[in-house]
């Protein structure tokens, strides 16, 4: 028989993206509007090409790190 298990897992991920606008508040604004869209990890590993037409330029992945925090049986 299997048993169920609750797992608490982190992932922290950071880096650079290049995009065009007009003033540094827009592209605060748009940075925050495509990784509340889709999360940081679609900018530097999906298809940016289908998810942001002619938004991001390029983008470099400087640091990604993640862990099992804790596993319990529910």
């Amino acid at each position: 028989m299997m048993n169920k298990y609750k797992v608490a897992v982190w992932e922290e991920m950071s880096g650079f993206i290049n995009v065009e606008a007009t003033s540094q508040e827009e592209a605060q604004e748009l940075a925050e509007e495509l990784i509340s869209e889709n999360g940081v990890e679609a900018l530097f590993y999906g298809e940016r090409d289908v998810l942001y037409p002619k938004a991001v330029l390029g983008t470099s992945h400087t640091h990604g790190s993640r862990e099992v925090l804790s596993v319990e049986k529910i």
